[in-house]
Parts: structure tokens; C-alpha cells; sequence
């Protein structure tokens, strides 16, 4: 009764419901099934350039939802550096230290960062 007086009823065809406003939402739970990011495709855009690359966007999801601002992300499978690059784009203060045993993958990594604007420090020689 107290929400009614209030204006805060919706009486729709079904049955009613409050109505909650946007300022007032912590947002949409985030779904189990994430049908909303394409495959990676051939076009220059979004170019699969390793073998295992996984979408940016998703990604980008992963470390906004599991890595909270300030954060640091680890990945210790580089590949070409999708996970550093969607920190990077996530922004917000988080980190992301990736490492690689590929010489290879590193270099395809580190040239993608270069090309994007994300700072690369590479410290660490492997022994062989």
C-alpha cells in the first residue's frame, strides 16, 4: 500500500510489480550463456592471429567482472596478448602480467601491444 501511494506500482496486464528506475539498479545480473560476442572471423578487424585466441570482448567481460579496479590480472599463457590488451582496454587502474615459454607467442604479443598502445616491459630470459 505504502509503495502505491508512493507511485512506485506498475499495475500492467499480468499482475503488478514496482517499478525500479535506473538510478536505483546495481544493473543486470550477468547471464550464464554470453551469446552476445561473435567469433573470431578472417577480416583485418578481428584477425585470429594464434591458434587458441580468444574474442577481446570477451575478455574484456572476464576482467571487468572478475578483477576488481586496481586489480591485477595473471596470465601465465600469453599467446598473443588478448588478456593484456583487454586490461589494458578495461582500464580503471588494473594490471595484467602475462608470460609466455613461446619466444614466438611473445613476439606476436609484443607487437600487438606495441600496435595498440600498451606499455611492454620484457625482463625475463628463458633458460635453454
Amino acid at each position: 500500500r505504502e509503495l502505491d501511494e508512493q507511485g512506485l506500482i506498475h499495475f500492467g496486464k499480468n499482475k503488478p510489480y514496482k517499478k525500479i528506475y535506473r538510478n536505483e539498479s546495481k544493473g543486470k545480473p550477468i547471464q550464464n550463456l554470453w551469446d552476445d560476442i561473435s567469433n573470431l572471423t578472417r577480416t583485418e578487424r578481428n584477425k585470429r592471429n594464434y591458434p587458441t585466441q580468444k574474442p577481446l570482448k570477451m575478455l574484456e567481460r572476464i576482467v571487468r567482472t572478475s578483477c576488481p579496479p586496481g586489480g591485477r590480472v595473471l596470465d601465465p599463457f600469453c599467446g598473443n596478448g588478448t588478456t593484456a590488451l583487454a586490461t589494458f582496454n578495461v582500464g580503471d587502474g588494473r594490471s595484467c602480467d602475462t608470460y609466455d615459454i613461446s619466444e614466438p607467442a611473445l613476439d606476436i604479443a609484443s607487437l600487438a601491444m606495441t600496435e595498440s598502445g600498451v606499455p611492454v616491459i620484457r625482463l625475463l630470459e628463458l633458460p635453454r
